[in-house]
């Protein structure tokens, strides 16, 4: 697993989230899960 950080948008404001997955799409798909669609402003990006 590795590491990867997002900046989302969660009510008005940008959060910084970090999350473990497989690969980068992976980590995108369970951040827009959580977070909601299209809530992702920069990345995900891998970490480290």
């Amino acid at each position: 697993m590795k590491t990867y950080k997002a900046n989302v948008r969660v009510n008005g404001r940008m959060v910084e989230v970090r999350v473990q997955a497989r690969s980068n799409i992976d980590a995108r798909a369970m951040i827009e899960g959580q977070y909601g669609k299209g809530s992702i402003v920069t990345g995900p990006n891998q970490v480290g």
